[in-house]
């Protein structure tokens, strides 16, 4: 009976001592985290409180991001580039739409064949192929050798007014088409396809390279989605342009082109002076920082710097 209770006293106390481990374990486990938060605050502190660049800080559920003030101007500098884009999209999808109809009523023949009104669209994608190097090797190049640089504001200026010119060519053939006795032919459109490539090389290739280079590095991600989110707005365009009632189509490209030379004067107001974004001297040689804090309690408990970009 004494070895029997002997044992029975051995076994409480085996079950005992897990729980007692367990608690050590679980006291060093809270010390651990109280240290690491510790060293997490001091990281974000050398990170963000800084007398040249103080955070901003963003709370969106659990997730806290925290943005150097810097990099939120440069955001907010390349967006008043964005404000003339939407219309410009607008304009330039025309030629799969509008522009079609007008081929309609031009003489298609070539060498007996019969050209498809909507293959005329291609055109540009053809000319847009041959126009990107010619612009980067030949054109470019050559403008800065005469001392005529032209900068990305300056390159999507032009690229505007490529487009006005397009639609100023499309309603003078438009009333060509109405006034002249005989059927014109499908030629007298390539002009305008040529000015509205012109257009797309120097808007949409130089947009989205100059989105990407003029953002932060932590926030080209969100620059390159609002590139694109002006094409949406652009097609939302599209669809409230088909409502106007102008009169005539002559009349209506003629509108189109007048109201994107009134967003390219506006668009030149808002970038006067533009500052392009500097990475190296913004970040004092390094990239672009942004520190995502990630909240796993909701609560501001346990914070992790998520890392910098």
């Amino acid at each position: 009976e004494e070895e029997e209770e002997h044992e029975e006293e051995e076994e409480e106390h085996e079950e005992e001592e897990p729980p007692a481990m367990e608690a050590v374990e679980e006291s060093e486990k809270k010390k651990e985290e109280e240290r690491q938060r510790e060293e997490q605050s001091v990281v974000v502190e050398d990170l963000l409180d800084t007398p040249e660049s103080p955070p901003s800080v963003w709370r969106i559920g659990s997730w806290v991001i925290a943005t150097r003030r810097r990099d939120q101007k440069a955001l907010l500098n390349i967006g008043r580039t964005f404000v003339a884009l939407p219309l410009f999209w607008a304009l330039f999808y025309q030629q799969n739409s509008t522009w079609v109809f007008q081929s309609n009523t031009l003489a298609r023949g070539l060498f007996g064949w019969q050209i498809p009104p909507d293959i005329l669209p291609s055109l540009n994608d053809l000319l847009v192929v041959l126009f990107v190097p010619l612009f980067d090797m030949a054109i470019y190049p050559l403008l800065d050798k005469c001392g005529c640089p032209l900068r990305p504001i300056q390159r999507l200026a032009t690229g505007m007014l490529f487009i006005v010119f397009s639609f100023v060519l499309a309603s003078a053939l438009q009333l060509a088409i109405a006034t002249s006795p005989t059927i014109l032919s499908l030629a007298w459109q390539v002009p305008q396809y040529i000015c509205i490539s012109v257009a797309e090389v120097m808007v949409a290739v130089t947009g989205l390279e100059f989105a990407y280079s003029q953002s932060p590095p932590a926030l080209r991600g969100m620059v390159t989605s609002l590139w694109y989110l002006t094409q949406a707005g652009g097609n939302l365009l599209v669809a409230a342009i088909a409502a106007l009632e102008l009169g005539s189509q002559a009349m209506e490209f003629l509108v189109y082109g007048l109201m994107m030379f009134i967003v390219l004067l506006l668009f030149l107001a808002l970038t006067w002076g533009f500052e392009y974004y500097d990475e190296e001297s913004s970040t004092g040689g390094s990239t672009g920082r942004i520190v995502e804090i990630f909240d796993n309690t909701g609560d501001g408990e346990e914070l992790k710097v998520d890392g910098s970009l």
